[in-house]
């Protein structure tokens, strides 16, 4: 009875073993695979779609699905048994939009190539996504995928004005990190993302956001160049429309609710300056405050500018009106504006966080840019007074951190 019951075990213990391990065909491997999906995040539930691919990058048929285990995009895979080394990733989803602090209104499709014999981690983002095309035609012109990765990618910082001595592999790269390629992935997944205050543009932005990357992807792939002016010109006016230093608070906020601590935003402003002076027509250099702006610019329309309260030259107004607070700012300086109402009963409001972050302090408004080498522009709703013949108010320029006023500019209103 022991001798039968030791056989028993055994047959228990080999079939065990059996099932635990799965069973590898000859001439294939066994690959596990982890990442995260990036735009700003994807959020948990999102589909990847793993495809392998043959030496010519087309699909053998083999396919294994996965998802998105929680709001940071992350994702894993285990046991693929393959015959091949490269696979093509697809990830669909929504993602946390870091440009309107909201989540995605309608899903985005991202994609990757990799070769799984350098790679056991794989992030799926916008760079991986635009140089897929690349790396096909380069492999149909015969090169190696080595080859071609590493050129499209080189391709792709040389557009973006990146330096290519510090290039890493795209899909190692996160928005999160602190490389000069995180930085600058971190940049160019702001600005493919157009910003609007107008909620009945916002379902709009998400479709103009998947035309945008598709139309990159098909520009770049035949001759590693992005040479269609009005892709650069969209890229630029999306630029226009972001307020950089809201994104930063937000991603910084929203990384934090998913529990990850001392976070590191890369310096991603450094990269969109770069793009706009390789690209842009006009770069400011000075501190510009033009005479009239627009106080509404997610509604401008041509002819909708009035008197811009910053401009120095001006010293009298009108009241019962609104005028604009606008200045250009450009990158690598700084501006802080500081109004203190001196006299009389009318009263200036200035818009909250449009363009401008308002802040109050000891009985003053301290006023600084939401974003750089652009016009920043809001609101001041100006009131008549009611019991006097004028009011009067002063403004404090605080130029390139300046501790005392580079200018200050007293003025009425009636």
């Amino acid at each position: 009875m022991k001798k039968q019951y030791f056989v028993l075990c055994l047959i228990a213990a080999t079939l065990l073993l059996l099932t635990a391990c799965p069973v590898v065909p000859p001439d294939t491997e066994i690959y596990s695979l982890t990442g995260k999906v990036q735009k700003g995040p994807f959020v948990k539930g999102a589909t990847i779609t793993i495809n392998e691919l043959n030496e010519s990058l087309n699909q053998t048929g083999k396919t294994f699905i996965t998802s998105t285990s929680n709001n940071d995009g992350s994702f894993e895979i285990k046991n693929m048994v393959l015959e091949s080394n490269l696979v093509l990733l697809t990830a669909s989803g929504y993602y946390y939009n870091e440009a309107m602090d909201e989540l995605s209104r309608s899903q985005i499709t991202l994609q990757a190539i990799t070769n799984l014999e350098e790679e056991s981690s794989v992030n799926v983002n916008v760079f991986t996504h635009i140089i897929k095309g690349r790396i096909e035609t380069l492999m149909a012109s015969g090169k190696d995928f080595n080859t071609a990765l590493l050129t499209a990618q080189q391709e792709f910082l040389r557009f973006l004005g990146v330096d290519e001595s510090s290039i890493e592999n795209f899909s190692d790269l996160t928005i999160v990190g602190n490389t000069e390629n995180d930085a600058a992935l971190l940049a160019f997944s702001i600005f493919v993302q157009r910003y609007s205050g107008h909620s009945d543009i916002v379902p709009q932005l998400y479709a103009m956001l998947t035309q945008l990357l598709n139309n990159l992807q098909e520009d770049f792939k035949d001759n590693g160049e992005i040479d269609n002016r009005d892709l650069i010109d969209e890229l630029l006016e999306n630029i226009s429309s972001i307020y950089f230093v809201n994104v930063r608070t937000c991603l910084e906020r929203k990384y934090a609710e998913l529990g990850f601590e001392n976070i590191i935003i890369p310096n991603f402003e450094k990269y969109v300056n770069i793009f706009k002076e390789k690209y842009a027509e006009v770069i400011y250099e000075e501190i510009i405050y033009p005479e009239e702006a627009t106080p509404y610019p997610e509604y401008y329309e041509p002819g909708d500018e009035t008197d811009n309260l910053l401009y120095r030259e001006i010293t009298e107004y009108l009241g019962n009106r609104t005028c604009s607070f606008a200045a250009i700012v450009p990158f690598g300086r700084t501006l802080k504006i500081k109004y203190t109402h001196i006299s009389g009963d009318g009263k200036i409001g200035f818009r909250q966080n449009a363009g401008w972050n308002v802040k109050y302090v000891d009985g003053s408004t301290i006023m600084t840019p939401l974003k750089y080498n652009e016009i920043v522009t809001s609101s001041a709703d100006m009131a008549s007074p009611l019991n006097s013949n004028s009011a009067s108010g002063k403004f404090e320029y605080f130029e390139d951190d300046s501790d005392t006023p580079t200018y200050t500019k007293i003025f009425t209103w009636h």
